[in-house]
């Protein structure tokens, strides 16, 4: 059975989306971080927190994709 287009486009956004929370993720570890001034970098954590959770989301709808039928 194939997955239809809208789950396809969910997965690839997922897949999109976790590298930009891994890379920034990577960033904030960083001693780059220690030249950034410290109200950006509070809104570059803030934005961390946030994609991260939007990725959770999109990880349970995932999760659900197979309970679901079209129709």
């Amino acid at each position: 059975m194939t997955m239809p287009d809208w789950q396809e486009r969910v997965i690839i956004e997922r897949h999109q989306l976790n590298e930009k929370v891994t890379k920034l993720g990577t960033f904030l570890d960083s001693a780059v971080v220690r030249g950034i001034v410290p109200h950006d970098l509070a809104l570059l954590r803030v934005q961390h927190n946030a994609m991260s959770t939007y990725l959770a989301v999109l990880d349970e709808r995932i999760a659900l994709f197979d309970g679901i039928t079209e129709g």
